[in-house]
Parts: C-alpha cells; sequence; structure tokens
C-alpha cells in the first residue's frame, strides 16, 4: 500500500522540520520554554522520528547559552 499525505512526503526524503525557537524579548520567554518543550525534548524528536523526518533544524537559544552576557554555557544543549 502506497503511503499518502504527511507519511507519504516524510517517507520521500523531502520533508524537513523546523523546531520554533522565537524569544519574546519584553518578557524574556520563549517558544520552547512556553510549550514544555525543554521538559519533553525526548518525546518531541520520538515524534519527529516517527513521523520519518529526516532533517531537523533546531533552534539555538542564545538568550539561555550567554544568560550572563560574555559567559556562555552550553551544558542545557550537552544532552539534546
Amino acid at each position: 500500500m502506497k503511503s499518502s499525505g504527511v507519511r507519504a512526503l516524510c517517507d520521500s526524503g523531502s520533508v524537513g522540520i523546523g523546531i520554533e525557537g522565537t524569544v519574546a524579548p519584553h518578557s524574556g520567554t520563549d517558544t520552547l520554554s512556553t510549550t514544555g518543550h525543554f521538559e519533553r525534548w525526548r518525546e518531541d524528536f520520538e515524534l519527529i522520528r516517527e513521523l520519518g523526518v529526516k532533517v531537523v533544524r533546531y533552534p539555538i537559544m542564545w538568550h539561555r547559552i550567554e544568560a550572563n552576557r560574555g559567559t556562555r554555557s552550553w551544558a542545557e544543549y550537552d544532552e539534546i
């Protein structure tokens, strides 16, 4: 049986996905925190894997990496 819809596009290798990481500077919040992604990133990536998506664009959240000007920490991203 031939795949259709999103599954067919993913199976064809013609679809990538991007995870949105917009920051709201007036409040200091970002979409990854608001949606709970940082607590559930494993589940989010498992869902992407189940769809068969092979290309993922993942945001670099500079406001977290350089929370204090001039001091960078990648620790939060190490496991991801």
